[in-house]
């Protein structure tokens, strides 16, 4: 026994530098291996809260509609989101600053191409604004009723309002308000358009 306690206590305890190459080798693969999937993540991540952001400012502005009597306008341009409330019979609208959604880097407002069919029962993928086509900046209108009309001097109905939000990495999703005036959420999934839960 006392000839094998000295053989061993002569070897130093830890780890090899062979070992430790090998091991930080295996870490670099497994990171590297990692980092698509993790920026996967984060841009679904993103592209999802912007359009619940939006989805929730689409709730806040019917909800205003109703509460102030007056009419509500969501508006979209290039990277924000915003509240106007216009008042009975006012020609404009002012401007709510302190609710605005600001769109995550590398979402835009868009759409994918080669799509057949629009979110949320619309007629087609294109953004529409009570059936016609919308211009650069994308709007939602609310009566005091809270519920979705086009900008017009009559109020008419709309049942198709929608906001496309496209990811950088081809990912889209949908912010739609239904005739109640209700936002709901889609998840491109291939070509089809589905409900996004949580």
């Amino acid at each position: 026994m006392g000839l094998e306690h000295r053989l061993n206590s002569g070897r130093e305890s830890g780890f090899s530098l062979l070992e430790l190459l090998v091991v930080i080798i295996i870490g670099t693969i497994i990171t590297v291996a990692a980092i698509p999937s993790y920026s996967a993540l984060t841009s679904n991540y993103r592209i999802r809260k912007d359009a619940d952001s939006i989805a929730s400012l689409a709730n806040l502005a019917r909800m205003r509609a109703a509460s102030d009597f007056a009419r509500v306008q969501l508006s979209c341009s290039s990277t924000t989101c915003s509240l106007q409330l216009w008042p009975y019979g006012a020609s404009s609208g002012t401007a709510e600053t302190q609710q605005t959604v600001v769109l995550s880097s590398g979402v835009s407002f868009g759409i994918a191409s080669g799509l057949s069919a629009g979110a949320g029962g619309q007629k087609s993928e294109a953004p529409y604004q009570g059936s016609r086509v919308q211009t650069i900046a994308s709007s939602f209108f609310f009566n005091s009723r809270g519920q979705p009309i086009a900008n017009d001097s009559v109020g008419t109905a709309v049942t198709d309002y929608a906001i496309y939000l496209l990811g950088k990495d081809g990912s889209s999703m949908a912010v739609t308000v239904d005739a109640s005036g209700r936002p709901a959420v889609y998840r491109l999934v291939g070509t089809n358009w589905l409900a996004a839960t949580n």
